[in-house]
């Protein structure tokens, strides 16, 4: 009944269409985050807040990036 955490390394495109609001960490890698019509280069320590209904997260690698993500209960 806690929090959900989740590791993901990405080496290619990835479209997430994530339902709830999650927080993440960039923890290695670096990479182009784009959602709500809006584009951020985020790296290694950076930090993100994704607010649920924002539509499709597209991630892009430059080359690989590995991002933490923390998600509510359901």
């Amino acid at each position: 009944p806690c929090f959900t955490v989740r590791h993901s390394h990405v080496r290619a495109a990835l479209v997430q269409d994530e339902p709830s609001a999650h927080v993440a960490i960039v923890t290695d890698g670096a990479a182009e985050f784009e959602c709500g019509g809006r584009r951020h280069r985020l790296r290694r320590h950076d930090k993100y807040f994704r607010p649920a209904g924002l539509g499709p997260l597209h991630i892009r690698p430059q080359p690989e990036v590995s991002i933490l993500e923390c998600h509510p209960p359901a």
